[in-house]
């Protein structure tokens, strides 16, 4: 039976077990035990409808204190007074990561943790997230950000770390929430959000939406977003929930590459200079998810969990790409392609909890399985006759004219199809070997394989590869806990990056085994003034020991004798101190490429090799912080920043983007029921430049603001 099979039939057997179980209520009382659970938002408390994990990061029942890793927590709350409707904006205050730019090809939400790519590591709920969008938080709860190779709790990828976005869920009461925004810009938003019981304890539902509408400080840009997420929560029986989940998010948008690179620098020109055909460049992104999550309690403390979920994920655009700077005419080239690419997940994982006693001794459990199947397919094809542009003042045609790419049909440029299959097995545990010193332990096995095929293009030659890896992540870590309110850790941890992690086989790496990483951390959490402010450290070293690299023998393949490693610190601290808040943290990274055989070419076309330099988007330092305070009488006044060192945008560290300093402020006023909030981003108006590439460069938002005007119900 194929592995995408067991799927469906694995969710039928538990729900006709459950359901069988409820239909004859047992004669004990039902247990006290906590559901697996790892973090409650204060102020959240549970109730009929909740699922009790909840989609954490953290997976099973362990305080966030005492967890062996570095984990940043940014509550609805925070998102909000901030005005952070995007992914990409909200993970300015985790500490440790940095946006990227879309390397590899790939568009949508590019970041990276603690110095390594992870485009592919953002999940949903606890699940794989990792089709190619903008990700916006109008349904979100939380965001989590787990930092360290998390291979025992997600499989492939996460190597520098995960992120991890919670929904909104329905409650036992009925809330809601209405928010209009207009902006700088042509800004037009509207969000809103209800949900509560139906019938009285038993079913529940919740509803967010968001409409947008928009301009951009970048000439030709606009923006128009619709997104939906229906949830409809059933308890069924006093010991089963059942939540049904949807999301729809749909983008119209132009496509845009920034300014070019001058000399190893974005090009001095304005920031709103755009390169492109104005009436060419656009993209499209429709995103479709429906989850279903049953949850059952038994005796003794089991908890059972299986949820599966069916992604699709559907991208159309028009790439206008800058090239290399002919210096004696200071043109730029460009390059123009049709693309389209459509990815279908589905995802099944069950999991089985278990919290109480071990010889007298606190402990807890958790087995899963994964099942997953990926499909993924893209096409392109090229414009031809598409001219360079001058760097300093790029007058340009509207449209490319008659060598447009204006359909995918006929020959193509590229065309690739990839099925990837996931069946996996984990265990997590801790166990208290004193009342003070607790055990955490946990193994994964991945088997994944993935079938590849490119073509036919221009001629009917079909390339295909194959490649099978089985993958074991483990993860070992003492938590020593002298008082309640303070954990000290030490932790390892491992990872994995199978060839076809992100769809794409060739001759050079279809041979090859997975590379991997360890991440080596100490640290502590603790937490002061009656737990009103949490604090936090961790020292690591991330080590990929096996990276891929050219073959010396044979420059057509790749050998795993790179080694990659970062060396960092971590601190943060967040919290509420009677009127004032606080969510700060920082993070001092020392990167470096220590093993490769590739060389590559500076900005002015020096060979040099890759061995010594500094990875891709891994700056020295960044940081963020955020504070507010209660004026009385409803007022809030809050201000914050977000600095990062400069960054290497190619191999060679010949091309860089500067590092920057953004100041951003808020008043809010809230009463009963309405209220009002004005946010301000980059009050000094500097200039700089979020993401870049060898080619090119992003710069970031200048001086802009929004007003807000909200209800709650």
């Amino acid at each position: 039976m194929p592995r995408q099979t067991l799927v469906v039939p694995g969710l039928l057997a538990l729900a006709s077990a459950l359901a069988a179980e409820d239909a004859a209520p047992p004669s004990v009382t039902p247990p006290t035990t906590q559901p697996v659970e790892t973090l409650v938002v204060e102020g959240a408390a549970e109730d009929a409808f909740a699922v009790g994990h909840r989609g954490s990061a953290a997976k099973f029942d362990l305080p966030e204190q005492q967890e062996p890793q570095a984990r940043t927590t940014l509550p609805r709350e925070l998102l909000d007074v901030r005005g952070a409707w995007t992914l990409r904006e909200a993970l300015r205050s985790a500490p440790g990561v940095t946006m990227a730019a879309g390397e590899g090809g790939r568009t949508g939400d590019s970041l990276s943790i603690r110095g390594f790519a992870a485009n592919s590591d953002l999940y949903l709920d606890g699940l794989k997230d990792n089709g190619q969008y903008f990700r916006d938080t109008f349904a979100t709860d939380r965001v989590e950000v787990l930092r360290g190779a998390a291979g025992v709790l997600f499989g492939r990828g996460s190597t520098g770390g995960v992120v991890n976005t919670v929904t909104r869920k329905p409650t036992d009461q009925w809330t809601g929430d209405a928010a209009l925004t207009a902006g700088a810009y042509d800004l037009q938003r509207v969000t809103a959000g209800i949900g509560g019981p139906l019938v009285d304890d038993t079913l529940g539902a919740r509803l967010d939406a968001v409409a947008q509408d928009s301009g951009s400080f970048r000439d030709e840009q606009h923006l128009q977003r619709f997104g939906i997420a229906p949830g409809v929560s059933w308890a069924a029986g006093e010991r089963t929930t059942i939540l049904l989940q949807g999301l729809h998010q749909q983008d119209d948008g132009t496509m845009d590459y920034g300014v070019p690179m001058y000399a190893g620098r974005p090009a001095d020109v304005p920031v709103e200079t755009y390169y492109g055909f104005k009436d060419d460049s656009f993209q499209s992104y429709d995103v479709n998810q429906a989850t279903l999550t049953i949850e059952h309690q038994l005796d003794s403390g089991l908890t059972l969990r299986n949820a599966t979920r069916y992604g699709d994920y559907q991208r159309s655009y028009r790439t206008e790409t800058l090239g290399a700077v002919n210096y004696i005419t200071n043109t730029v080239s460009r390059a123009q392609a049709l693309r389209d690419n459509v990815q279908r997940n589905l995802i099944n994982q069950s999991e089985a909890a278990w919290k109480g006693q071990v010889g007298g001794r606190e402990g807890s459990l958790l087995l899963g399985l994964e099942l997953s199947r990926e499909h993924y397919e893209y096409r392109s094809k090229n414009s031809t006759g598409v001219t360079g542009v001058a760097v300093f003042d790029p007058q340009s045609a509207d449209s490319v004219g008659a060598g447009r790419a204006d359909s995918l049909d006929g020959t193509l440029d590229a065309r690739n199809e990839t099925t990837a299959q996931t069946v996996a097995g984990y265990a997590l545990g801790s166990l208290d070997l004193v009342p003070t010193l607790k055990a955490v332990l946990g193994l994964r096995v991945d088997c994944f394989s993935a079938d590849y095929s490119s073509g036919p293009t221009v001629s009917p030659v079909v390339t295909e590869f194959s490649r099978s890896d089985t993958m074991v992540s483990p993860r070992t870590g003492l938590v020593w806990t002298p008082v309640p309110e303070l954990s000290t850790y030490a932790s390892w941890s491992r990872a994995f990056n199978p060839s076809a992690e992100t769809y794409s086989l060739s001759t050079a790496t279809s041979d090859l085994e997975p590379e991997q990483t360890d991440n080596y951390e100490i640290g502590a959490k603790a937490t002061l003034l009656d737990e009103a402010l949490t604090l936090g450290a961790a020292v690591f070293r991330l080590d990929k020991s096996k990276a891929r690299t050219v073959d010396p023998t044979n420059t057509a393949l790749q050998v795993l004798d790179g080694q990659q490693r970062t060396d960092g610190i971590e601190l943060e601290a967040a919290g509420t101190i009677g009127r004032w808040s606080v969510q700060a943290g920082v993070a001092f990274m020392d990167a470096e490429v220590l093993a490769s055989n590739n060389t590559t070419t500076t900005w002015d076309g020096v060979t040099v090799q890759v061995e010594g330099k500094r990875p891709i988007n891994a700056p020295r330092s960044s940081g963020s912080l955020w504070t507010s305070y209660d004026l009385g009488q409803g007022f809030v006044i809050g201000t914050g920043f977000y600095a990062v060192s400069s960054r290497f945008t190619d191999q060679a560290n010949s091309t860089v983007v500067p590092g920057y300093i953004r100041f951003d402020a808020t008043l809010g006023w809230q009463g009963e029921t309405w209220s009002a909030q004005l946010n301000l981003q980059n009050l000094a108006d500097t200039v700089h430049y979020e993401t870049g590439s060898a080619r090119s460069a992003y710069a970031g938002t200048p001086l802009t603001g929004q007003l807000t005007l909200g209800a709650r119900f």
